[in-house]
């Protein structure tokens, strides 16, 4: 009975950890991100620095590869008149988490695939400090991330979760809307 146990937890986590692929390409999100930015009427285009936090787990191999991509390519990318900074953090405590997001004023969550972390706990976080979710990978727009890319046949889709965003601050045009796949 303990193998048979054994055998279907290590069988759910191994669907659970293979589904949490990304479809796009990590310079691509990176790329579309910045393009979506301007289109929240929150923000302000005289602001100086966009801050992203992209949250990882260095244990789990896709989530360090995801991170390893967007150092590649962060190299400080502008945005017209906006600096976008990166800041990196390995989950491991939501305490910690928040201090970051303080300390580092950061704007923008960029998600990487976790695994064993209750993503409840950490959209929380976002909606409560209105900082705009986002992420590659498409399971988590169940949880309430706000945007999500993806793929549809061989074009990148953008996926807003409208409550979500709402909860975030996030306030899209409806140019942007209108490219977009909403989620209600």
């Amino acid at each position: 009975m303990k193998l048979f146990i054994s055998i279907l937890v290590f069988l759910l986590l191994w669907i659970v950890c293979i589904s949490q692929m990304i479809n796009l390409p990590v310079d691509n999100q990176l790329k579309i991100l910045e393009k979506i930015i301007p289109f929240n009427k929150d923000f302000k285009p005289e602001q100086k620095e966009i801050n992203i936090l992209v949250l990882y787990q260095n244990g789990f191999r896709t989530s360090q590869l995801i991170k390893n991509d967007i150092e590649k390519y962060q190299k400080v990318k502008r945005t017209e008149n906006n600096k976008i900074n990166y800041v990196y953090y390995s989950f491991n405590d939501l305490d910690e988490f928040q201090k970051i997001i303080h300390k580092n004023k950061i704007n923008i969550i960029y998600i990487a695939p976790l695994r064993a972390v209750d993503l409840n706990e950490i959209l929380a976080v976002t909606k409560k400090n209105k900082i705009m979710s986002f992420t590659g990978v498409v399971e988590y727009m169940e949880f309430g991330v706000s945007v999500v890319l993806d793929i549809k046949g061989d074009k990148p889709e953008i996926i807003i979760n409208r409550q979500s965003a709402k909860d975030e601050g996030v306030d899209f045009s409806s140019q942007l809307l209108k490219l977009a796949r909403i989620i209600e």
